[in-house]
């Protein structure tokens, strides 16, 4: 009878399912909204707990194949743990070097990523505690629980008001590095507010963080003067470039977004270089065009290929390209200066004229190295100038490198040394922190 029953009950369900009827129901759009967000949360949750439980699993493995050691490397770490906080695949080129000098110190430490694909994720070595957080609000929450002594992130504007990661509460001190060769005039106002520390290029661009603190009565970072990282590796490839047997190489790499040459200036004047029949170009938008306006850099990059001298570059490291170029033009991008700096080679800088700059640092900066250094380096070409590019560009082939040399060892400081001088600091900054 108990068995009847419950067949009966499973027929019934089965009916109900199958069944339909007019429900006489009405769904809102933000309603529909609201449960696709909680249903792709559910989902993104879920795909993280399998991700976690396998390197977990992975992991136990690992440590029980190399013995009693393995395991206490594994669990040494602590509250005053050196922690590296990436996006992902795109800062690869940023912290590589670092994490290169710390395993070469046998230093034990933490590194985060937004990233599935990003390249740390696949280092294998017990020292480095590397764990992908997922992206998105989910990422930000644990970024934001993080515990450790040091976290060292590219990411600004952490703890402002309308950034989606507070500053985490218990990370004792929170470290910014560039990602790139430049300044800080066109981050977000308030991007570093937030900090604790700030390694910077060298001692021109101390000036700008100390301005902002003194407008906004903030208490004083320390700024360490450490280059950038992401030269380091660049700079290994560096060779003499050889006598010139073709037409001159011009890249053109503009930055991502609204500050980028593309959306300011078109591609008239690229379609000018090409009819000369003078030059050969390369195009190599900044990595993240890829990724946040995809749409247009394809569209654009699709209708400059067809000319047969002009060929587009997709690659991670822009080494390859950048060793072929004679000159460069670019807009407000730091690979200006890492290609003047490590190549000895002139730039043209498209200016961002009229631009606002009220959301920028820029609006409250009246100094910026850059914009004494992006002279002495080449050419700035404004919007009324732009039709004379042809000939801006045969004047720039003539800058010799001396002057070049010189603008570099002004401005930028441990060039193919910053992975190594950050490591050593933050060591030296962990180990203060265990002895207070």
């Amino acid at each position: 009878m108990q068995r009847r029953s419950w067949i009966i009950g499973l027929l019934w369900i089965a009916l109900i399912t199958v069944e339909t009827r007019p429900a006489y129901a009405y769904l809102d759009p933000g309603t529909g909204s609201a449960l696709v967000c909680v249903l792709v949360s559910m989902t993104a949750a879920l795909a993280y707990l399998a991700r976690s439980t396998v390197y977990a699993v992975c992991a136990w493995l690992r440590r029980n194949e190399a013995g009693p050691a393995a395991e206490v490397r594994v669990n040494s770490f602590g509250d005053n743990d050196i922690v590296l906080f990436s996006e992902g695949r795109d800062y690869w080129l940023t912290f590589k070097p670092i994490i290169e000098a710390l395993l070469a110190r046998d230093a034990h430490f933490r590194y985060l990523s937004m990233d599935v694909e990003d390249p740390a994720l696949a280092i294998d070595d017990p020292r480095m505690d590397s764990r992908y957080i997922g992206y998105g609000s989910v990422s930000y929450g644990r970024a934001a629980a993080t515990r450790g002594g040091v976290m060292l992130a590219t990411t600004p504007n952490i703890g402002c008001p309308d950034f989606p990661i507070p500053k985490p509460l218990h990370i004792k001190r929170l470290v910014h590095v560039l990602h790139g060769c430049c300044d800080i005039t066109y981050y977000r106002r308030h991007s570093l507010d937030h900090y604790d520390a700030v390694f910077i290029l060298g001692p021109a661009m101390e000036k700008s963080i100390r301005r902002l603190e003194d407008i906004r009565g903030l208490p004083a970072k320390e700024c360490v003067i450490a280059g950038t990282p992401n030269l380091d590796g660049l700079s290994r490839t560096v060779r003499a470039k050889k006598e010139r047997d073709g037409k001159p190489v011009v890249v053109l790499a503009p930055t991502w977004g609204v500050k980028g040459f593309l959306r300011r200036y078109g591609t008239d004047f690229i379609e000018a270089l090409v009819r000369t029949g003078k030059y050969e170009l390369i195009l190599r938008p900044h990595p993240q065009s890829w990724r946040k306006e995809a749409r247009f850099i394809n569209e654009t990059a699709d209708r400059l290929s067809r000319h047969d001298c002009l060929r587009i570059d997709r690659g991670l490291s822009p080494a390859e390209t950048l060793g072929r170029a004679d000159v460069l033009v670019s807009d407000i991008s730091g690979i200006r200066f890492e290609f003047a700096f490590l190549y000895g080679r002139p730039v043209i800088t498209l200016a961002a004229e009229g631009e606002d700059d009220s959301l920028f640092e820029a609006a409250d900066l009246d100094c910026s190295w850059e914009k004494d250094a992006e002279r002495r380096i080449g050419a700035v070409v404004g919007i009324g100038e732009i039709a004379a590019m042809p000939d801006i560009v045969g004047r720039v082939l003539a800058i010799p490198a001396t002057s070049l040399a010189a603008c570099r060892d002004a401005y930028l400081a441990h060039v193919g040394r910053s992975g190594e001088v950050i490591a050593d600091w933050l060591l030296a900054k962990q180990a203060a922190l265990e002895h207070c």
